[in-house]
């Protein structure tokens, strides 16, 4: 779900914890990051009007985990807006470039840092340990 956060119009928090689940306990929050730093976004097919043409640093995207998916917050020029994203739904690839897709919509990453792919790997865990819980087998 892509949300339009522009101007303190924000979304219902009820709504928020029931796709992507509450936030993460605070303890655990202080010895573990949760948030990651800023992702430059590289390309996308989001309906945000995100020009690859004239990109900048201004284009940008932060991931922010939740107990049962992630919030990816994205900022394009001087538009926020926010995509939430159940675990469940959620493809990482990471080729050349990191990218993010799901519900038919994606978000590529460039400019690059260890921490990034520090934090794609713990976001990845994030998603094996939530979809572990359920047995798809049976």
């Amino acid at each position: 779900m892509l949300i339009e956060t522009t101007h303190g119009q924000d979304f219902s928090s009820k709504v928020k914890d029931k796709l992507v689940g509450p936030s993460l306990p605070f303890i655990k929050t202080i010895f573990s990051s949760i948030k990651s730093d800023a992702f430059y976004i590289l390309s996308s097919n989001l309906p945000i009007g995100f020009d690859a043409e004239i990109r900048s640093k201004m284009d940008y995207a932060k991931i922010q985990f939740r107990s049962q998916g992630v919030i990816i917050d994205i900022k394009i020029k001087v538009k926020t807006f926010q995509w939430l994203i159940p675990y469940y739904q959620l493809a990482l690839y990471q080729t050349e470039y990191l990218s993010i897709h799901a519900q038919g919509y994606y978000l590529r990453f460039n400019d690059l840092s260890p921490k990034h792919y520090q934090f794609w790997n713990k976001l990845g865990k994030e998603k094996l340990n939530y979809l572990s819980k359920f047995d798809y087998l049976n």
